[in-house]
């Protein structure tokens, strides 16, 4: 957030700071499937609480501001189209 606030969501440093933060998921994701055993009974779920426009505001309503990622993976989880606009409305 402050990365992307200080030196705009483009960034080479809001891009490591999504490697840092990427890393620790994966080390946390790692931690967990070793504790129980790769047992495949663990869902995992990933969100953020706001997005950020390419000014590197979120509070002023734009789109990218207002959506969030919710990400969920793991047993009991269907596979879906990887974003909204994938889908076909019915």
């Amino acid at each position: 957030d402050s990365a992307g606030h200080a030196r705009r969501p483009h960034s080479s440093a809001y891009h490591d700071n999504i490697a840092f933060v990427d890393a620790g998921v994966r080390d946390m994701y790692e931690r967990f499937e070793r504790f129980f055993g790769h047992d495949g009974r663990t869902a995992y779920v990933f969100t953020a609480d706001h997005g950020m426009g390419d000014r590197g505001a979120h509070g002023d309503g734009e789109r990218a501001n207002t959506e969030t990622p919710l990400v969920a993976w793991g047993a009991g989880v269907a596979r879906v189209a990887a974003h909204a606009a994938d889908r076909k409305s019915t």
